[in-house]
């Protein structure tokens, strides 16, 4: 309830599509707070969704991707180029997002939670400039480091996904709240594995390589796409099953056509599948680009990965923590990334201790912890 009310909170969860994660993270806290609080009211706000800047999705994306990586990973984790860019964004982003805050301001919330650093700027501008009244903005960051933009005064709750992230904060300000990285509730109890395999047909004594190489926005996945058309044919000659998941039709006929034949082992490509915790939970090793909230799926199922680079910015921190941790291989080049997949699959105490750092990784209850530090916020409670 509203503070001194009787009406219910309200609450909106802010995103920005840029590739899938920041949403998928908003839906899986939205769902965690209408488990723990049934009365409240949520809505669901994508700041790019609007008026100029509803193109921008796919095109930023590019930055961390394309020929703009490298500058973009110079100021990635700058300190000097966060407190720069940090009001700048937030000015530019109230000019062009202005029907977005609008939406927002006339939903009234009484909490803001963000999930991309974008809407917690322009939540933190518009609540010092009087023109939101949100009692409590909460940043649940989405990948495995906070980058500089991230706003660090102005917020009343800031989400990180690990102790180490929590380090990365200096005197003076705000102190983070370690919950992990929120995933969709499928990743919270995924079946065993051999229930897993009895569901899709697949032997218990089979080498599986699950490959998430795909989604709505194509343009994140064309580096790793570039590395799988050389490996994968190899690939195949180790792996009794390759599972996949293409992401759209044309990527999916693309290669079903070229890998037809290739190697022994059995190839499914799929364009979309809504539980893929069963297929995570299936496979031996996983290949993805370092996105921050596939990896932390990984890391709740199990699933030990070699994560595919070139990768800048928030995918090359997230590259770095996963390797580091022992629950990722991290290839940047393209021309080693059959030899290193089939080498981990002939390897199984590697796989173990792989699957062991994931469970030291994982954090399943994470949308959970922070609905319920939001409401507590937001209720004095």
């Amino acid at each position: 309830m509203r503070t001194g009310t009787s009406q219910p909170l309200r609450i909106a969860l802010a995103y920005a599509a840029v590739g899938s994660g920041h949403r998928l993270v908003a839906e899986s806290v939205q769902t965690a707070i209408s488990v723990a609080s049934p009365v409240a009211e949520t809505a669901l706000f994508d700041c790019l969704s609007r008026g100029p800047a509803s193109a921008w999705g796919s095109s930023a994306a590019l930055t961390y991707t394309g020929a703009a990586g490298a500058l973009y990973d110079a100021v990635w984790g700058s300190k000097l180029a966060g407190a720069v860019g940090r009001p700048l964004a937030s000015a530019i982003g109230s000019a062009v997002l202005s029907q977005f805050i609008a939406e927002l301001r006339a939903f009234e919330p009484d909490v803001v939670v963000a999930t991309h650093a974008l809407p917690a700027l322009l939540a933190v501008r518009n609540r010092r400039a009087g023109r939101l009244k949100a009692r409590t903005i909460a940043s649940v960051v989405t990948d495995w480091q906070v980058h500089a933009y991230w706003p660090r005064h102005g917020v009343d709750m800031m989400c990180v996904p690990s102790e180490a992230a929590a380090l990365t904060f200096g005197t003076g300000e705000p102190r983070p709240t370690v919950t992990g990285i929120p995933v969709r509730e499928q990743f919270l109890a995924p079946p065993s594995k051999p229930v897993a395999r009895a569901s899709l047909d697949i032997g218990s004594d089979s080498r599986v390589v699950l490959v998430l190489a795909g989604s709505k926005q194509a343009a994140p996945y064309a580096a790793l796409r570039r590395s799988l058309a050389l490996a994968l044919p190899e690939i195949a000659k180790q792996a009794d099953e390759i599972i996949l998941l293409a992401g759209d039709d044309e990527y999916a006929f693309e290669m079903s056509r070229a890998l037809a034949g290739a190697g022994g082992s059995r190839l499914r490509v799929l364009r979309y599948v809504e539980d893929v915790a069963v297929l995570m939970a299936a496979a031996d090793l996983g290949i993805i680009k370092p996105g921050g909230v596939a990896s932390a799926e990984c890391v709740a199922c199990g699933l030990p990965t070699v994560v595919v680079g070139p990768a800048f910015g928030q995918e090359r921190a997230n590259a770095r923590v996963l390797a580091g941790a022992g629950a990722s291989a991290y290839v940047e080049r393209p021309d080693v990334l059959a030899e290193c997949v089939g080498r981990l699959l002939a390897d199984t105490p590697v796989l173990e201790r792989m699957r062991e750092a994931c469970c030291d990784l994982r954090r399943p209850d994470a949308a959970t912890r922070v609905a319920e530090l939001v409401l507590g916020c937001a209720t004095g409670s």
